[in-house]
């Protein structure tokens, strides 16, 4: 037998396979890293799309709410009777049994339309001349001292004389304690009073002496952010209005007894059987209640030519919010379009 030949190493084969290891273990890093950012860029676009997605879908819902409301108007002209009141169908437009509401190819559209007009119209409380309208000055103190907000008479009439020095355009005080610019600065607040009527809810926020339990409400309870609109009308809905708002419009009756009286009437407008009588002005005399015979609602009415939408679009996750406010005519005929009845007034996407 021959001798084997033993194997001769070049220390050089180990030097190169030890570079190819260290070039992997580098390389694998890069990749791995590599890969997360292309995923990462992925999902931002896909996030960046489905937010493109969800906007649109929020703003079809817009139109569809315009669709809804012309058609609502339609049928009170054939039926020549304008009521609006919450059985309707552009009330439920959007729940999940309604016509609006439900999914898309794209997305999911949800939402409410609401009667703007079953609030209390905050920038009515004074006329053209800065004086104060009693009426709406006598709803607004029955709302504050009534059983929501419970503030004793002297702290409901300075709040009331701070908001009407928010609105007039002078640097006169209403009352000692209401207040003007002077004294929003010593207070350390840094915007004085508008001197004009209120463009948004949260200005109201900064009125001189408004509390948190007052604007945003306790204990689960509505505040006044959720009563009242700087929408500008005369007569609020009785067929929408919150319980809380029909007890302050209540007039010729006791205010404890215009709670009860309030309640009764909530209950009765929302009765399928009791929707007919939706469409009289007097309908709440109807309430079997003690004190509802000699009930009177001064700033009272049953339609409304403002509503409020808010829709929101949901596209894979992400979601976009379009809120619109709606003006319409009351009338609806021949050579009369939906464009004609129905205005969006004022669009904000969020």
């Amino acid at each position: 037998m021959g001798r084997r030949r033993a194997m001769r190493t070049d220390p050089q084969d180990g030097a190169i396979l030890l570079f190819v290891l260290l070039v992997l273990a580098m390389l694998v890093p890069v990749a791995i890293l590599s890969t997360r950012t292309v995923q990462v860029d992925l999902s931002g676009s896909s996030r960046l799309r489905n937010g493109v997605q969800a906007e649109s879908l929020a703003l079809s819902g817009i139109r569809m709410v315009h669709w809804a409301l012309a058609r609502d108007l339609e049928k009170d002209t054939e039926r020549a009777v304008f009521v609006d009141h919450v059985g309707e169908d552009w009330a439920s437009f959007f729940d999940s049994e309604g016509r609006g509401a439900g999914g898309f190819e794209t997305g999911e559209v949800a939402g409410r339309i609401v009667d703007e007009q079953s609030r209390f119209p905050i920038n009515r409380l004074l006329d053209g001349n800065g004086t104060v309208r009693p009426e709406y000055e006598q709803t607004l103190r029955n709302l504050l001292e009534g059983p929501l907000f419970e503030l004793e008479p002297e702290a409901a009439g300075e709040l009331i004389a701070s908001i009407a020095d928010w609105m007039d355009d002078d640097s006169d005080l209403r009352s000692e304690n209401s207040a003007e610019e002077e004294q929003y600065r010593e207070a350390g607040v840094m915007c004085g009073p508008r001197n004009a009527p209120f463009m948004s809810l949260d200005e109201l926020r900064l009125v001189y002496g408004m509390t948190d339990d007052v604007f945003n409400g306790r204990d689960g309870m509505p505040g006044l952010k959720d009563l009242v609109t700087t929408a500008i009308f005369d007569m609020v809905n009785i067929n929408s209005a919150d319980i809380f708002v029909l007890q302050a419009m209540a007039r010729d009756i006791p205010q404890d007894t215009a709670l009860e009286v309030a309640r009764a009437m909530v209950a009765f407008r929302v009765d399928p059987w009791h929707h007919d009588f939706l469409d009289r002005g007097d309908w709440y005399r109807e309430v079997a209640v003690d004190g509802a015979g000699f009930v009177s609602f001064p700033l009272g009415g049953t339609s409304t030519s403002l509503f409020r939408a808010e829709v929101e679009g949901r596209v894979g996750g992400v979601s976009r919010r379009a809120l619109g406010l709606f003006s319409r005519a009351n009338r609806y005929g021949e050579d009369v379009s939906d464009a004609d009845v129905v205005e969006l007034d004022r669009l904000e996407l969020q």
